[in-house]
């Protein structure tokens, strides 16, 4: 099976990434947009800069003693991120495999420490799982030992936060 990266934009027009400061890869905030399409291409970049632009066959007649040479054609915000931001992004993008590995490795540790309640450690066939977020089940525990269990990974572990119950599910849930 032919393996398709994400951001190739093949079953989509555009693909975002977030770059949250709980992300695999983040810039202290904000995220990306891809295209293969040049018209979707051009107005995001327009977009991203007030809606600026300084191709005169997009700009309004201007007087010839005009001395502007942009315009802002249509409401656009400030989606620039600053170049502290970027170089962070970029810095840690040299090291995306080595938090990928290390990703894997908690997470089988979970599955292996923790094999009643961790979703069991098995990325789709042919897929690199990241494991941004790991779903913790209590089907196979009285309510005692959910507790107990609860407890335990509160004192153990600093990202653990108690989610909403999955809707598909009749067991309580959590997420790692």
């Amino acid at each position: 099976m032919k393996q398709i990266k994400v951001g190739s934009c093949t079953h989509s027009d555009i693909t975002v990434f977030s770059f949250h400061p709980v992300k695999i890869i983040t810039t202290g905030e904000g995220g990306m947009a891809v295209t293969n399409n040049n018209e979707l291409a051009t107005r995001m970049r327009r977009l991203r800069t007030h809606g600026i632009t300084s191709d005169n066959t997009l700009m309004q007649l201007r007087p010839d003693n005009e001395i502007w040479n942009y315009q802002q054609i249509e409401l656009g915000f400030n989606y620039r991120m600053t170049d502290i931001q970027a170089a962070l992004g970029l810095k840690q993008m040299t090291r995306l495999d080595g938090f990928v590995q290390r990703r894997h490795e908690i997470a089988k540790r979970y599955d292996a420490e923790l094999p009643t309640v961790f979703a069991a450690y098995n990325p789709l066939s042919g897929n690199r799982q990241l494991f941004q977020l790991s779903p913790v089940t209590d089907s196979h525990q009285s309510s005692s030992e959910w507790q107990n269990t609860t407890t335990a990974l509160r004192c153990a572990l600093a990202t653990w936060r108690s989610r909403k119950p999955a809707l598909h599910s009749s067991a309580s849930s959590a997420l790692l």
